[in-house]
């Protein structure tokens, strides 16, 4: 079989350029960005008219071709004209000509755009702006396939924290069965064994199931009860994994995954677990595709497209450059030629290119620190405050940050709160006096615990999103606040910052800023959505002369 020269072509199952017999030029080929594919044996890439000439480069004159690549060929250069085209009508705001009366409400023109777009790259990562339905794009892909008789199920892949939103879109916008792979491992067994849902919605950890990446151990020291417990958990472990084996290793119809950057990460066992997943359709969504290094960037196109970048060490190679440490990255070379390649498995469409929204203003409120948290704030970030003595200059700027906020987190006995008592008024003018809803964010959860005292103060009722709310309470929480007129206001750290729709809100209020501006933006688009009526007002908490 080895002897044998090697063959390509493209496999139907999956639209993957595929080399069998190639194992003799399996170094050239892995650096060239082709895997191998357990199941079915082969060297796998995505076809590109640049892969495919990267894998004839390596290989040897006596290679065999499928006579239909020439055919597959021309498709490929046809399909770059038709992206480009559909990218083109989107730009200018184009009326879309793509049937989309399968859905229970009708898209905005440029959500026809993206799921013709999709439809027709097959692979795509879908980078839109947060706000602008990437959901509902993805899912009309799914629920199009599935009448052309092109899929029989989804698995849509999410952060736990959104795991339950995903429902109320399938209900919201189709007629669609769906499953919520959650609860006890043999609950979720049935779960994923169960065929008649078309969609299974699952979160990243819960991939597990599939994989089992985790070990079950036993301490050297731990008593012989413990080791028994140990010994029938890997057991039953071992049945789940027979059961599943099916799941895991065929070829699911459509994937879609929500945040993809959570996969940023190359060897992480989220991106592993993901990349061993086999899909002709694969779809990813994130609002900020770009905000991170471009070796991140690669990560998530080698879901996408595997191999269109070359393989990890090509790209880096490539595109990277290093300093003296040849681990450290300074720079990037070649970004046109990045560019370039992901363009027929791209798409990004920008809020103010394709919808006008109302206003959204960004306003500091600046604070004067009184004399008495002056003095400490200066102690806390020279070294001088016990606190902060021997720390280091991002340790004395974090308790810095802090102080100002909520001055007795930090020294007790500061009776002075000048920023909490401006977020006081600032509140009550918001809520009490002009009868609008908010959305409060901060950047550390102990901090909700005073803001919750003066939202009681005001007689405002409130609902809170931290790192400890149940995923199944997230998506009732958006429910509530958007629909029952008697909640004033949601308040929450970074885990509400992502996937919420609060767009019965009209203002942000954010008591303490993030380092990153990404971040900051995603909590504006809590409000700032499609849908949206009202103008939406992001208030931040400065104090003048201070780390923030």
């Amino acid at each position: 079989m080895q002897d044998r020269p090697p063959h390509i072509f493209v496999d139907p199952s999956d639209g993957l350029l595929t080399i069998l017999n190639g194992y003799n030029h399996r170094e050239a080929l892995f650096y060239a960005g082709a895997k191998y594919d357990q199941v079915s044996r082969a060297t796998k890439i995505i076809f590109s008219e640049e892969t495919l000439g990267r894998i004839l480069d390596c290989l040897p004159k006596d290679v065999t071709v499928d006579p239909n690549l020439e055919s597959h060929l021309l498709k490929w250069q046809e399909k770059i004209l038709k992206l480009a085209a559909i990218k083109e009508k989107s730009k200018a705001n184009l009326p879309s000509d793509f049937p989309v009366d399968f859905l229970k409400m009708s898209p905005f023109e440029y959500q026809k755009h993206g799921v013709d777009f999709m439809m027709s790259a097959e692979c795509c990562l879908l980078g839109d702006s947060m706000g602008l339905g990437k959901s509902v794009q993805a899912l009309a892909v799914a629920i199009r396939l599935k009448n052309l008789g092109q899929a029989k199920n989804c698995l849509v892949i999410t952060p736990a924290s959104l795991k339950f939103n995903w429902p109320l879109e399938i209900e919201k916008f189709t007629n669609e069965s769906f499953v919520v792979i959650d609860g006890d491992p043999e609950e979720r067994v049935a779960q994923w064994l169960d065929t008649r849902p078309f969609f299974k919605i699952v979160n990243y950890e819960l991939l597990d199931d599939l994989f089992a990446r985790r070990k079950i151990t036993a301490r050297v020291d731990a008593d012989q009860a413990v080791k028994i417990k140990v010994a029938e958990r890997k057991l039953k472990a071992a049945i789940r994994q027979k059961l599943l084996v099916d799941i895991r290793e065929g070829a699911h119809d459509i994937i879609i995954v929500d945040e993809l950057h959570n996969s940023k990460s190359f060897y992480s066992q989220r991106s592993m677990n993901l990349k061993a997943l086999r899909s002709k359709y694969r779809i990813g969504l994130t609002g900020t595709p770009l905000d991170g290094r471009l070796e991140e960037l690669f990560s998530l196109m080698d879901f996408i497209a595997p191999g269109l970048l070359g393989s990890k060490k090509m790209f880096w190679d490539r595109h990277v450059r290093t300093g003296f440490d040849s681990r450290e990255v300074i720079g990037y070379k070649n970004i046109h030629e990045v560019t370039e390649k992901i363009q027929p498995f791209f798409l990004r469409r920008k809020k103010e290119e394709v919808l006008s929204l109302p206003e959204k203003v960004y306003s500091n409120r600046v604070i004067e620190l009184s004399p008495v948290e002056r003095k400490i704030y200066n102690d806390i970030v020279k070294g001088k405050h016990p606190i902060t003595k021997d720390a280091e200059p991002m340790v004395r700027a974090l308790r810095g940050m802090q102080f100002c906020t909520i001055p007795a987190v930090i020294e007790p006995s500061c009776t002075a709160h000048t920023k909490m008592d401006a977020f006081e008024s600032l509140i009550e003018e918001i809520c009490v006096q002009n009868a609008q809803k908010v959305v409060i964010f901060s950047q550390f959860k102990t901090f909700l615990d005073p803001v919750e005292e003066i939202l009681k103060k005001l007689g405002l009722k409130w609902l809170r999103i931290d790192g400890d709310t149940d995923k199944k309470v997230r998506a009732d929480i958006q429910a509530k606040f958007n629909t029952d007129d008697g909640v004033d206001a949601v308040i929450g750290t970074e885990a509400a910052s992502t996937g919420l729709n609060l767009q019965a809100a009209s203002y942000v209020v954010n008591l303490t800023d993030s380092w990153q501006p990404s971040i900051m933006s995603q909590r504006a688009d809590r409000i700032h959505r499609i849908g949206s009526k009202n103008s939406a007002t992001i208030i931040s908490f400065i104090c003048r002369n201070t780390i923030e």
